[in-house]
């Protein structure tokens, strides 16, 4: 089985268009709502040849595939978010985002989307509660509608931003 997989890795870097795009959507099919597919590709280090691939001034259908494959390899699975984070997906995919081609731009977005959905569980849920609990104790009156409009940008979107975008795992955690 791993041989096989390894194989499919293997036929990212093919000089053949084809051969890519049949080995990018082959491993995208296999890990939508596969875990144990997903982290055996990952150790095979697919996720770094996929964004290759979004790197290369392909066509199209490739890079929609490449998206949509990132995207999935960072959904539902801690490793597989840091490996795209690691190989600079997240760059890639905000370059995706402007491309002339709609359905480029769609997939990425897709894939984006995918990604800060995933840093949000990992990151901002645990630190809900506290959040909630920060909440209940102070009284409403205490804090301006200004007050809090300011402080929110401030206190969550930068960091938010910061730590996906950096692609750097160390700092996402």
């Amino acid at each position: 089985m791993v041989a096989k997989q390894q194989e499919v890795v293997d036929r990212l870097r093919s000089l053949d268009r084809s051969t890519r795009l049949k080995a990018v959507r082959e491993i995208k099919n296999q890990i939508i709502g596969n875990k144990s597919k997903k982290l055996s590709y990952i150790k095979l280090e697919a996720v770094p040849r996929v964004v290759e691939l979004l790197q290369e001034n392909a066509d199209a259908f490739l890079l929609v595939q490449s998206a949509a494959t990132v995207g999935s390899f960072a959904y539902g699975l801690e490793d597989g978010f840091r490996a795209v984070l690691a190989s600079g997906g997240v760059q890639h995919l905000l370059h995706a985002v402007s491309s002339q081609d709609n359905t480029v731009v769609e997939a990425a977005l897709r894939a984006l989307k995918l990604v800060w959905q995933v840093w949000l569980m990992l990151v901002w849920l645990p630190k809900l509660p506290a959040l909630l609990k920060q909440n209940k104790r102070e009284k409403p009156a205490q804090r301006t509608r200004e007050q809090t409009v300011q402080e929110l940008p401030e206190a969550y979107a930068d960091n938010v931003c910061l730590a996906v975008f950096r692609s750097n795992p160390a700092a996402s955690a």
